[in-house]
């Protein structure tokens, strides 16, 4: 679950986020959609953390997680005369 109250954002004197709220539950889909410039990829900022509010807060509630394996992909390289290829 994610919970996003009041959320405050600005840019010196530009606001970019002014009073944002929702809820995402578990196994939720949601899209972010709007203009240019309309403050999709700060308000993603915010909820992972890469960016702290003016005012408001955004919640996390972590939910349980089947263990995936995960594995690097293979890189290869091969050395020509031209150099790496």
């Amino acid at each position: 679950m994610i919970e996003v109250r009041n959320l405050k954002k600005s840019f010196g004197t530009q606001p970019i986020l002014d009073g944002v709220n929702f809820r995402i539950e578990n196994g939720e889909s949601v899209v972010i959609i709007g203009r240019s410039g309309g403050g999709k990829s700060v308000l993603l900022k915010h909820l992972v953390g890469l960016l702290r509010p003016n005012s408001g807060e955004v919640k996390h509630r972590a939910a349980e997680r089947t263990p995936v394996a995960v594995r690097a992909p293979e890189i290869r390289f091969r050395v020509s005369g031209r150099g790496v290829v």
